[in-house]
């Protein structure tokens, strides 16, 4: 079975050293599944570590589809760096900017 590791070279590359958009989808779309909190913390410091600038927009438009605020009162540990990842991709990005991809809508 293909380590973590090798699952993210293989989609997150496009061999010039940036993480591609699809990367970008299938590792955001990754923390939707029943993941193991070790595999989640790993695939959000992937994310972390790859984004780039221009990306930032889309990703925060993706993330807030996922529940942050869960109505049980608390957040659970994954739900907590799900919301840490949508901060530390909202901090370098304008406040406008922020606005619209907050408001729009990610194409299917």
């Amino acid at each position: 079975m293909p380590t973590m590791n090798w699952i993210v070279m293989r989609l997150t590359w496009n061999g010039c050293g940036e993480i591609s958009k699809r990367a970008v989808n299938v590792l955001i779309e990754s923390l939707t599944t029943n993941q193991t909190p070790g595999i989640h913390r790993r695939t959000i410091e992937i994310l972390k570590q790859s984004l780039l600038e221009e990306q930032l927009s889309d990703v925060i438009t993706r993330l807030k589809a996922y529940s942050l605020a869960p109505e049980t009162g608390g957040f659970s540990s994954q739900e907590l760096e799900l919301y840490k990842l949508l901060w530390h991709c909202s901090e370098p990005v304008s406040y406008g900017n922020f606005v619209a991809a907050w408001h729009s809508k990610f194409p299917s």
